[in-house]
């Protein structure tokens, strides 16, 4: 979370919509977990769709690919942000759950 954090920082100071994207993203982790406790999932799982809801939108708050001009895109933005920019390594995403978040965001 601290690698978020740092990496949504730049944007927030740019762009006033992130500051709101920010904090929906920490609301949606908190509700997968919940939603995960509810449901019995394991502590890993838990943890696991907590990441998924904090990073959801990551293509929403880093929107500067001309590539992707459209809200509609910001879910492909976002995971090839993760996945073909490294961020999978830096948000401590195994190599065994990456291909799972790849395809949830």
């Amino acid at each position: 979370m601290d690698y978020f954090d740092n990496y949504v920082k730049e944007y927030r100071k740019l762009d006033k919509s992130a500051e709101y994207k920010y904090y929906h993203s920490y609301r949606v982790m908190h509700n997968m977990e919940i939603i995960g406790k509810s449901l019995n999932l394991t502590k890993e799982d838990i943890e696991l769709a907590k990441t998924i809801g904090l990073l959801h939108d990551i293509g929403k708050i880093k929107k500067d690919d001309k590539k992707y001009n459209n809200d509609h895109d910001h879910g492909d933005y976002g995971a090839d942000l993760l996945l073909k920019q490294g961020l999978m390594k830096k948000f401590n995403i195994t190599k065994e759950n990456s291909q799972l978040v790849y395809k949830a965001i």
